[in-house]
């Protein structure tokens, strides 16, 4: 989702991410090779980097955050890197699947987290199950259960709410812009976008603890269960977000793994269904935008 406060990500050389690999490993890395840019995550330049070291041949994903980035959460680029550092060990504690931190790098205008890079398996119809079960455990967490630290970085982050709607604005903006026989080819679409635009984003009457970007792609299933990325956005907001996320974000997530997801989270948390399906048509609001948007983009090619 495009940020509506939008900066450039610092672009790095080779040799700045092997600097900042073996800073952060603390032993000296020979050389990268390997290195692919899966793309930033929520502010911060993402590798994922095959290095030697010694004789040695090891993996790993690097987070570079810094000074003048993107900041989300507004707690800064150090409080950012400090929360993702943090929220690996503790949640882990609750038998939440998070990548370890090998190591960490700080200095004035950056910080760098080595994190462990899980091998994935393939993503199966059982997986956004599994991965709810995950999610109704983070939900259940007492932010009073975690460090004074790490319950500070979290309470003061911002919760990245109303998202999807200034997506779907945004949309509608584009085809207003550069389509604008749009409304009258699809007048239907055109007002469930308007009264999506109109409404303010309901709020259940839970609070909880919340990833704030808790669908696939930092969803990553292996032999061990489904392990969760990008912590970035972890705050204190409406748990009906993140579901929404899990069956909304992507757009292929059929009737029968949509309720087997609901079914599996109702067994341990409670669902504000009215504020859920807010979430869910929101979802389809914006893909169904996309898809017309692209199609008009292939008509006038």
């Amino acid at each position: 989702m495009p940020s509506t406060n939008k900066r450039q990500r610092k672009i790095l050389t080779t040799e700045d991410v092997l600097d900042y690999l073996s800073k952060c490993v603390c032993i000296e890395v020979n050389s990268l090779l390997e290195i692919n840019n899966p793309g930033g995550q929520s502010g911060s330049n993402v590798y994922d980097c095959r290095f030697q070291a010694g004789n040695s041949v090891d993996r790993c994903i690097l987070k570079i955050y810094h000074s003048g980035s993107e900041d989300y959460s507004e707690i800064g680029f150090t409080g950012t890197a400090r929360k993702v550092i943090l929220a690996s060990k503790e949640l882990r504690e609750y038998h939440i699947g998070i990548p370890r931190v090998l190591g960490t790098y700080f200095s004035d205008d950056v910080a760098c987290v080595a994190i462990e890079r899980m091998e994935p398996a393939t993503w199966d119809e059982g997986t956004r199950a599994t991965a709810a079960v995950t999610l109704a455990q983070l939900h259940n967490i007492s932010l009073s259960s975690l460090t004074s630290e790490l319950q500070k970085l979290i309470v003061d982050s911002k919760t990245n709410r109303d998202r999807i709607r200034f997506g779907v604005i945004g949309q509608i903006k584009v085809l207003d812009r550069d389509y604008p026989g749009w409304r009258t080819e699809y007048p239907e679409l055109s007002q469930r976008g308007v009264k999506m635009c109109e409404c303010t984003e309901p709020l259940s009457p839970f609070v909880t603890l919340l990833h704030g970007d808790y669908f696939s792609k930092n969803l990553i299933p292996t032999s061990q269960g489904v392990y969760v990325i990008d912590w970035d956005l972890l705050s204190m907001g409406d748990p009906m977000w993140d579901l929404g996320f899990l069956l909304g974000t992507d757009n292929d997530v059929n009737r029968d793994e949509a309720e087997d997801v609901i079914k599996i989270y109702k067994q341990s948390r409670p669902i504000d269904s009215t504020v859920l399906s807010y979430h869910v048509e929101c979802w389809k609001t914006f893909h169904a935008l996309r898809k017309i948007t692209k199609e008009f983009r292939d008509r006038n090619k």
